[in-house]
């Protein structure tokens, strides 16, 4: 992270995303718009939204883990990385938008987000969008939108402090290569444990006030090879110096390292990953001791949102920095070790001016947006061989501009219809591999049109539906890579259709249906790790969700009980290939309930079924299905909460990526103390 990218950010006029309007609502301020914790800020569109509360109940540690019971969302747990990733509706997680109080945090190279380095104590509310994303949301959008709002000083005074531990048990053995060899090698332990601390403080009122946090993480992992530490902080603050005017300032740091996990099972690899064929495990193919050292992750935004008349104006500049290092012994560099580092920069401004007016009895009213951004992409490779070392280091950038324009009109009071159209395009993009070579390259502008609508039948019925044309520009690996890489790519691209139904029969009966298809051309592929990327794939999806919550309240030991439960199924094929997409499950349930009984006691339940699903092997085609439970009871009082849980309560083996089998049954303890 350099200092003069600080420095050119303060210099620049605070400013807010289109996707900011609630990162400092104050509530006193009748001119600006406040959105209720629950109420989606796309309502014609499928969305779902998890309230601070509503996370607390779970056993979830991260923004990840809170994501994993919502419908259409298919947690990934288990990369070499030991990362967190989300695919919504059948996507590859890196066409999943991510923005944390508005400032993107997807990276420049690898565009999937690590939501395992979020920690929930930060989270005031999440949105997850799926289906055809609204155009002020920007480029890349074809899965959808996760927006993550953190917590404010007003609605969380005063300072907390907790602690919690958890234990998992092992599996019973695990494949390594020792020597040159694959040998079977007990577990290290028979147990793993993870221990996690926070702190957070927060005050003022809706005219001013911050919000800060630190979280600590110590872990054994699950398996051998998944050890991870890492720290954060996160901070937040709001002030309205004039009544139409608010500002704010909102970032993160995460510091870490972690061993990076060798798959759990010997792999044939038949013109797989890297080409060719033969043995190995995978992508860590006789390779040991793999470390990511140093990795540092920083996001910052100011932003600025003011009620000029009936117009409304959200202006952001962010930055987001992305950095790792990947220390890596191999068996036949007899010992000297390899190391590789990337990082990534992503920065740029973006301005969003609402005008809404009334015509006689019809409400109606444009949104303009404009956005630049500015992609850095670093890394350097350093092979230790017998004859010595070397270094390959390369420098790719790209600059890209957009713009939209929606209009929404209520003709009626029980009709609301938004239209947009959106324009992006590429201004230029380089690569060099020492300063005499450097390639240029424009990419082609796509438009991406939006329609919506949500028509009120009745009081309790309601139908939405939408269609649009979304895309993925090319990432910059997939453009500059030295070797495989193609300056020529066209963007990804895909039209998305949805229609649903909501329908209340009763007061605290909720019941939404969507059914939705996507048709996706121009995807990006490459059948080696030596061969070029190509514009060559199409695929189809399509399915339905269907979810519904409800409550009951008692008089007797039980005081209440809170139901929620969904099922999606999908059909996600690859056309170019002929087959399945990979980890797409045709089927998904998920169930939760909370009891609610006297003396502040509370016991939470949460079930999850995922069939049988395709993967990317040649060999092992096919992952089974798997049902986990988890369950937690706390014990809330004004000073504080003590809680306890089980994880994978059934103690499942299953595996949600190839490769990397996930935690045995897992004991949690904890607690959190309000001063």
């Amino acid at each position: 992270m350099k200092s003069y990218y600080f420095a050119a950010l303060l210099s620049i006029a605070i400013m807010a995303s289109s996707a900011a309007p609630i990162l400092c609502a104050a509530e006193e301020v009748e001119e600006v718009e406040v959105r209720e914790p629950h109420v989606p800020t796309s309502p014609t569109i499928s969305s779902s939204v998890l309230t601070a509360e509503q996370i607390r109940q779970t056993t979830a540690r991260n923004a990840g883990e809170a994501l994993q019971y919502l419908p259409g969302v298919l947690v990934l747990h288990g990369t070499r990385r030991n990362h967190i990733r989300i695919s919504i509706r059948g996507f590859n997680p890196r066409y999943v938008r991510v923005f944390i109080d508005g400032v993107p945090v997807n990276s420049a190279s690898d565009e999937s987000v690590d939501l395992s380095t979020i920690p929930v104590e930060i989270i005031e509310r999440i949105e997850v969008i799926r289906g055809p994303a609204p155009v002020r949301y920007g480029a890349n959008a074809m899965a959808g939108i996760i927006l993550i709002t953190t917590k404010r000083g007003d609605k969380n005074k005063g300072m907390i402090v907790g602690a919690d531990a958890h234990t998992a048990e092992a599996r019973d053995i695990y494949n390594q290569w020792i020597g040159n060899h694959l040998e079977n090698a007990e577990p290290e332990h028979k147990y793993y444990n993870t221990f996690t601390y926070d702190s957070a403080a927060g005050g003022g009122d809706p005219r001013f006030n911050a919000f800060a946090a630190g979280h600590a993480t110590r872990s054994d992992g699950w398996m051998p090879h998944s050890a991870y530490r890492n720290f954060s902080f996160w901070g937040h603050s709001c002030m309205s110096p004039l009544p139409w005017l608010q500002l704010g300032l909102t970032g993160g740091y995460f510091s870490g390292d972690q061993d990076l996990i060798n798959p759990d099972r010997e792999l044939m690899r038949i013109g797989g990953y890297g080409g060719g064929s033969g043995e190995g495990t995978g992508p860590m193919a006789h390779s040991a001791n793999w470390e990511v050292h140093d990795w540092e992750k920083f996001h910052l935004g100011l932003m600025a949102n003011a009620a000029m008349g009936p117009v409304n104006a959200y202006l952001l500049a962010f930055y987001y920095d992305d950095f790792y290092k990947l220390d890596v012994t191999k068996p036949n560099d007899l010992g000297v070790p390899s190391s590789t580092w990337r990082e990534s920069d992503v920065y740029g401004l973006d301005a969003q001016f609402d005008l809404p007016w009334r015509v006689g009895k019809v409400d109606q009213g444009f949104g303009l947006g404009l956005s630049i951004r500015q992609e850095d992409f670093r890394w350097a490779n350093s092979v230790s061989a017998t004859q010595g070392v070397y270094q390959v280091g390369q420098t790719a950038w790209t600059q890209t501009w957009g713009g939209f324009l929606e209009y929404t009109i209520k003709p009626v009071p029980v009709l609301a219809v938004v239209a947009g159209a959106r324009y992006d395009q590429r201004l230029a993009a380089g690569a060099s591999i020492s300063p005499e070579d450097v390639s240029l390259h424009a990419g082609e502008g796509v438009a991406s049109p939006h329609l919506s609508f949500l028509w009120e039948i009745s009081p309790r019925v309601s139908l939405h539906a939408a269609a649009a044309r979304t895309y993925r520009f090319p990432k910059l690996r997939d453009t500059f890579d030295y070797v495989s890489g193609n300056p020529n790519l066209r963007p990804e691209n895909a039209w998305d259709y949805e229609l649903g139904l909501n329908y209340q029969p009763v007061s605290k009966l909720i019941i939404k249906t969507a059914a939705f298809r996507n048709d996706v051309k121009n995807l990006i592929y490459s059948p080696g790790k030596f061969i070029e990327f190509q514009n060559i794939g199409e695929a189809r999806i399509w399915g339905f969700e269907f979810e519904a919550d409800t409550e009951q309240t008692f008089n007797g030991p039980l005081r209440k009980i809170i139901y929620s439960a969904n099922y999606t199924f999908m059909d996600a094929y690859d056309l170019t290939d002929n087959r399945p997409l990979p980890y797409a499950p045709p089927h998904k349930v998920d169930v939760s309930a909370i009891f609610v009984f006297p003396y502040d006691l509370l016991l939470s339940l949460q079930y999850g079924w995922v069939s049988e699903r395709e993967t990317d092997d040649l060999v092992t085609t096919e992952l089974g299905a798997y049902n986990v439970m988890n369950a937690k009871i706390s014990w809330r009082k004004k000073w504080g909460t003590i809680y306890a849980g089980v994880e994978n309560l059934w103690n499942e083996n299953y595996q949600e990526t190839l490769g990397f089998p996930q935690p045995g049954r897992t004991f949690l303890v904890g607690t959190r103390l309000t001063f």
